[in-house]
């Protein structure tokens, strides 16, 4: 059973489940914006980067990735952020979800997760079978889905942040408890600049 995704606008695609899938269900979201984005943009410290980084640059696209941010959060009413998130300290979005105090949780994978499935901890950069990566891939696309229902709550207005690779899907998965799930590609908009982070796909 496939989806229907359309675009709605200069970066925003609408993901819509067949219209058999619409039946309302117990908590269900009403709209889920869903982003796309490479782990370098999320950062909001600096100890890591040395001047060869290009630092000014590095800036000016964190700076429009949490301007995007604030503009979803104040004009869909968000009441959850949940985020693909491995570092101790605080992303934007984790900032921004202090700011205006809506709930934030981390979706990813912990280490010891990644052991309880079975999956290697250098999965994706070590040399593994390409069928086995796109299926430990898929097992943690569907913990990161998990994991947003039993973040959630009762919310209803709801924001996932992940990388580039786990948007389409995790959107997919997303589209059986949201009447309404958006995806969110910056790499379209004009501000957008490749080769600047390192996992730009």
């Amino acid at each position: 059973m496939g989806f229907e995704i359309r675009l709605t606008g200069e970066f925003i695609a609408e993901v819509t489940a067949p219209s058999a899938n619409m039946r309302m269900l117990p908590t269900r979201a009403e709209t889920t914006h869903v982003i796309g984005c490479n782990h370098g943009i999320q950062k909001t410290t600096e100890e890591d980067l040395l001047p060869i980084d290009g630092i000014a640059a590095i800036r000016t696209q964190r700076l429009h990735f949490n301007r995007l941010l604030d503009a979803v959060v104040t004009t869909a009413k968000l009441q959850f952020i949940g985020e693909e998130w491995g570092l101790p300290q605080p992303s934007a979005a984790q900032i921004l979800s202090n700011q205006k105090g809506i709930p934030w949780a981390n979706i990813n994978t912990s280490l010891g997760d990644l052991d309880t499935m079975g999956i290697p901890r250098d999965y994706v950069h070590g040399c593994y079978d390409p069928a086995a990566k796109a299926r430990w891939t898929q097992l943690r696309e569907e913990f990161m889905f998990r994991r947003i229902q039993q973040s959630k709550g009762s919310a209803r207005h709801l924001m996932v942040i992940c990388g580039f690779h786990h948007l389409q899907p995790l959107a997919r998965m997303l589209a059986d408890i949201a009447c309404e799930v958006q995806t969110v590609d910056y790499r379209a908009l004009d501000w957008y600049r490749a080769g600047i982070f390192s996992d730009d796909e």
